[in-house]
């Protein structure tokens, strides 16, 4: 369902929506101008076919993830990770900076808001924890998403996975207090 404002629905989501949010990102990241990654950069970061039971854990964990779904007509169509300062699972190196893990949106409803609905929500969420500051590391195609919200780029990464290079950029965003 949509919210009363025709907005997507925001939620946290359950270890039963796992599945869906594996093909979500499977998706989304095979849906990347190959100028950015390349078809096989594309595969080393999100295998054919999705690693189901690698997204199940991911939701079971103790880390105290929260995970935001964005919803149209009761189906999952994005979802944004949030881990607060403290979190075990949280690369942030900073007491006080909550990190944000995953930002993906099926293909099918990109360019919508969607995921400008899901950042201000996980934003004013991460602001009632108290949270200074967020921090993420942005693939290529999400950079100008997270300039346009306030984040500054640092420095580039580079992540090694199955034989290829991926890189993302640090980004950080000071919160209002």
């Amino acid at each position: 369902m949509n919210g009363p404002d025709g907005n997507p629905e925001i939620s946290l989501a359950t270890s039963s929506d796992s599945h869906r949010l594996a093909d979500i990102f499977h998706a989304a990241v095979h849906a990347i101008d190959p100028g950015l990654y390349s078809e096989a950069a594309q595969e080393a970061w999100a295998p054919t076919p999705p690693d189901y039971p690698m997204w199940q854990s991911r939701m079971q964990a103790e880390d105290q993830r929260c995970t935001f779904v964005a919803r149209i007509a009761g189906e999952i169509v994005a979802f944004m990770e949030y881990l607060p300062p403290g979190s075990p699972a949280n690369p942030a190196p900073h007491t006080g900076c909550g990190y944000i893990d995953c930002t993906y949106t099926h293909p099918d409803y990109q360019g919508k808001g969607i995921a400008g609905t899901l950042y201000r929500h996980l934003e004013a969420h991460a602001q009632k924890q108290k949270t200074k500051f967020l921090k993420v590391d942005a693939s290529k195609a999400a950079e100008a998403f997270f300039v346009r919200r306030g984040f500054t780029a640092g420095q580039e990464n580079r992540i090694i996975r199955c034989g290829q290079t991926l890189t993302n950029v640090a980004m950080h965003k000071a919160l209002q207090a």
